[in-house]
């Protein structure tokens, strides 16, 4: 998934616009970014919000998804460091915990927001494109 797909299919239509402008201009990207890090909420589409909480890798339903899903993907930062890297959905995990600014994980038909981790109140969020309730 790059990042006009996630905006596409997890972010609320009156923010989409706008959204991937800024991620799209070298200028804004980190301004776009940023957002994440206290305004995932009310950036984030509520109806593809499939799990929430202050650490996700203490549920269940998290860990059986992502044991379940071994796929690439590729990490959206303001962490420099971090910003880019393609890798395992493991290790994207990993890589997005240790920092402590907002990261997205995105995968095929999945993201991971991570909020920013300098206070108590970091959020996680599981969002998928298809609910697995939904049908064809």
């Amino acid at each position: 998934m790059n990042e006009s797909e996630f905006v596409g299919s997890f972010i609320r239509r009156d923010r989409r616009e706008r959204l991937l402008h800024e991620l799209n201009d070298p200028k804004k990207r980190y301004k776009a970014l940023d957002r994440f890090s206290h305004d995932s909420e009310n950036l984030l589409d509520p109806k593809k919000i499939v799990l929430s909480s202050h650490d996700l890798s203490r549920e269940k339903d998290f860990l059986k998804y992502t044991k379940d899903h071994e796929e690439e993907c590729i990490i959206l930062s303001t962490d420099p460091y971090i910003d880019g890297i393609q890798t395992a959905i493991q290790d994207a995990l990993q890589y997005a915990r240790m920092s402590t600014e907002a990261a997205i994980v995105l995968g095929e038909g999945i993201a991971i927001v991570k909020t920013e981790a300098m206070k108590k109140d970091t959020m996680e969020y599981l969002l998928l494109e298809r609910k697995p309730y939904d049908h064809d």
